[in-house]
C-alpha cells in the first residue's frame, strides 16, 4: 500500500506552490507582515519538496529501511498540513473574516480536503492526521475569539472535522476493499495461468506417456499379423490393432482441442488440390461402407479452382471427422459429399462443404450442442456408436479459424446435412503453368542392407525397432542412452541414427550435438528424431537442432521405411554398385 499511496500523492505537496503565488499576487501580506509569509512559503517548499523526493527515491529508501521511511512521509505530509492551518488561523486572528486574505486562504485549504481524501486513502493515520493538523488551529483562534460568532465557527469547524476523520475512515475501507479484491483478481488470474501451465504440461506428458506404450502396441500387433499363425488369432490380432488405433485417434482428439483452447494452433498455407483431397478421403471410407451396402460418393462442382492455398491437413481433418460421423450413424442408403464456391475474390476463394446422410438424424433441440466439446445428440449414442463427442467440436473450430462457420440440418429417422465454409487463397505460382498433380509414389528399389544405430530408453520399443527394423534385413545396433549412442559412433560406421528424444543419462538433443560437434566437415550421417511429443513446427524445431528428419511414435512401419529410404539413397546407391 506505500507504494500506492507515493503513486498517488508524491506530487500532491506541490499544490500549495500555486496558493502562495496567490498570496504573494493578490495580497499586501509580504509588506504588512513579511515575516509570516516567507516562514509560510519557506515551511511549505521544504515539506512539499521533501514529499516529492521521498516518492521519487522510494524504492531505494524503502527497501533500506521502511519505517524509517513511513515517518519521514508522515511528518512531510503533516507539518505541511499544520504549517497551513496555523496560518489561516493566524490569518484569522490578524484580520478576520471579513478581509480578502482571510477569504483566499480559506478557499485554498478547503480545496485540499477532497485532494486529500482521494490521495492519502491508503494510509488512515496521516489523512486523519492531515485535517487534525488543518482544522484544530481554527478551532482553538474561534474559540480565543468567542462570542457568537467564534464558537459558531468553531462548532462549524469541528463539525466539519469529525466528518472528514469519519468519512476518511469509510473510505480507507472502501479502498481496501478494492486492494483486496484486486489482489484476489491478480491470485485468481496466477492461479488460472499455473492452471493453465499445468494442464499443457499435463497434456504433453500424458500424449508422451501414452504414444510411447501405443508405439509398442501398435507395432507389435504388426509383427505379429505379419508372422505365421492361425485365422483366430489373425482375428484377435486385428482387434487389437482396432483399438489401439481408436485410442489414438483419441489422444490425438484430446491434444487438438487443448490446443485449439489455448489458441496455439496455426493454421499451414501451403498449395493443395481439393478435388485430390476429396477424393482420397471420401475413398479412405469406400472399402468398409461397400462391406454394409452403403454407397458413398464425391461431387467437386466445376466452378472450384483447381489448386487452393491452405492447411490441407487441417481441412482433410474436418473432412474425416465429419465424413467419419456419417459413416458411424448411417446403417443403410448413402452419404453424398459435395463441394461448391460460394464466392470468390481477388486474392481468395470461398467454398462450402456439404457430407449428406441418410443416418439417424439428429433433434432439432440437440443441433446446436453437438458442436460443444464433449457432446452429443443422446447419452445412449456413446453406448451404441461410442466416440467423446470432440470431433465435431474439434472441426468447428478448425472451420472457425479457415474464416467460416459449420451448422447442420436435420430430421430424425431421415438423415442429416452438414454444412460448412472455409476461405482459401490463390497460390501465387496458379497462372505459372497446368495444375500440379500430387506425387505418385516411386516403384520400391531394390533393397539394400544398412547399418542402423537405434538408440530408445523403452525395452518394449526399442524391441519393437530392432524387429521392424530386421525385417528389413538391416544390421541394427541397439542402445538404451545417448551415452552409449555416442560409443558406438566412435567405434562403428552407420549408415543411418534413429535417435530418442527423451532418454536417461543422455538424451537425444545432447547426443545429437555432439555427434555434429565431432563430424567437422564430414558427409552428416542421418540422424532421424524418435519422439512422442505432438504439435505443430516439430519437423523445423528438429532440423534446426541437427536431425535431419523426425518420425512421431506410434511409428507406423510403411513410414518408417520410406523414411529411412528416401534419406539414404546415395548410400544405398553405392553399396549396391558394391
Amino acid at each position: 500500500m506505500d507504494s500506492d499511496l507515493v503513486r498517488r500523492s508524491s506530487t500532491g505537496g506541490l499544490v500549495y506552490v500555486g496558493f502562495l503565488a496567490a498570496l504573494w499576487a493578490t495580497t499586501n501580506y509580504f509588506r504588512s507582515h513579511p515575516a509570516l509569509l516567507v516562514g509560510v512559503s519557506a515551511g511549505s517548499l521544504v515539506c512539499g519538496s521533501s514529499r516529492f523526493l521521498l516518492g521519487y527515491r522510494f524504492e531505494r529508501l524503502y527497501a533500506r529501511n521502511p519505517v524509517a521511511w513511513r515517518a519521514a512521509y508522515f511528518l512531510a505530509v503533516n507539518l505541511n498540513s499544520l504549517v497551513w492551518g496555523l496560518f489561516l488561523a493566524a490569518t484569522f486572528l490578524l484580520f478576520g473574516y471579513n478581509a480578502w486574505k482571510t477569504l483566499l486562504l480559506l478557499i485554498c485549504v478547503a480545496g485540499t480536503a477532497p485532494m486529500a481524501l482521494a490521495v492519502l486513502a491508503p494510509n488512515l493515520p496521516i489523512v486523519r492526521t492531515f485535517f487534525c493538523a488543518l482544522a484544530l488551529p481554527m478551532i482553538a483562534a474561534n474559540l480565543y475569539v468567542g462570542g457568537t460568532r467564534g464558537y459558531t465557527a468553531a462548532a462549524v469547524f469541528s463539525w466539519y472535522l469529525i466528518f472528514a476523520l469519519v468519512y476518511a475512515g469509510i473510505i480507507h475501507g472502501q479502498y481496501m476493499q478494492y486492494i483486496q479484491e484486486k489482489f484476489a483478481l491478480v491470485e485468481a488470474k496466477k492461479a488460472a495461468e499455473r492452471l493453465s501451465r499445468a494442464k499443457s504440461e499435463f497434456l504433453a506428458n500424458m500424449s508422451h506417456e501414452l504414444r510411447t506404450p501405443m508405439n509398442a502396441i501398435l507395432g507389435m500387433t504388426y509383427l505379429a499379423l505379419n508372422s505365421p499363425h492361425g485365422v483366430e488369432q489373425r482375428k484377435y490380432l486385428r482387434m487389437v490393432t482396432s483399438s489401439a488405433e481408436a485410442l489414438l485417434q483419441l489422444i490425438n482428439g484430446l491434444l487438438d482441442f487443448s490446443k485449439i483452447e489455448a489458441g496455439k494452433l496455426e493454421l499451414e498455407h501451403i498449395p493443395f488440390s481439393a478435388v485430390e483431397l476429396v477424393d482420397e478421403t471420401v475413398g479412405s471410407f469406400s472399402r468398409d461402407l461397400q462391406a454394409n451396402g452403403v454407397r458413398i460418393e464425391a461431387h467437386v462442382n466445376e466452378d472450384v479452382p483447381s489448386r487452393l492455398s491452405g492447411d490441407p491437413l487441417r481441412l482433410r481433418q474436418v473432412l474425416v471427422n465429419v465424413v467419419g460421423n456419417a459413416v458411424k450413424f448411417t446403417r443403410e442408403g448413402e452419404i453424398e459429399v459435395q463441394v461448391s464456391r460460394v464466392d470468390e475474390q481477388d486474392e481468395n476463394v470461398a467454398l462450402q462443404f456439404l457430407v449428406r446422410d441418410t443416418g439417424v438424424g439428429i433433434p432439432a433441440e440437440k443441433q446446436r450442442s453437438i458442436f460443444e466439446a464433449f457432446e452429443q445428440a443422446d447419452s445412449s449414442t456413446t453406448r451404441e456408436y461410442g466416440g467423446t463427442g470432440l470431433g465435431l467440436a474439434i472441426a468447428s473450430k478448425i472451420v472457425g479459424m479457415m474464416g467460416g462457420r459449420m451448422w447442420v440440418e436435420s430430421r430424425p429417422g431421415h438423415g442429416s446435412s452438414f454444412f460448412w465454409t472455409a476461405r482459401f487463397a490463390r497460390p501465387v505460382l496458379e497462372e505459372a503453368g497446368p495444375p500440379e498433380r500430387l506425387e505418385q509414389p516411386e516403384p520400391r528399389q531394390a533393397h539394400v542392407t544398412l547399418q542402423i544405430l537405434l538408440a530408445e530408453d523403452h525395452d518394449v520399443s526399442r524391441t519393437l525397432m530392432k524387429k521392424l527394423l530386421e525385417m528389413r534385413c538391416h544390421q541394427v545396433t541397439a542402445v538404451c542412452n545417448g551415452r552409449q549412442a555416442l560409443q558406438e559412433m566412435d567405434r562403428h560406421i552407420f549408415d543411418v541414427v534413429l535417435m530418442d528424444i527423451h532418454m536417461s543419462e543422455l538424451d537425444g538433443l545432447t547426443a545429437t550435438a555432439a555427434i555434429r560437434g565431432k563430424e567437422q566437415g564430414a558427409a552428416p550421417v542421418p540422424i532421424i528424431a524418435l519422439t512422442a511429443d505432438a504439435g505443430a513446427g516439430l519437423r523445423e524445431r528438429y532440423l534446426a537442432m541437427g536431425f535431419t528428419d523426425y518420425i512421431a511414435k506410434p511409428v507406423k512401419p510403411e513410414a518408417l521405411y520410406a523414411l529411412i529410404e528416401s534419406l539414404i539413397k546415395p548410400a544405398a546407391a553405392r553399396k549396391a554398385a558394391t
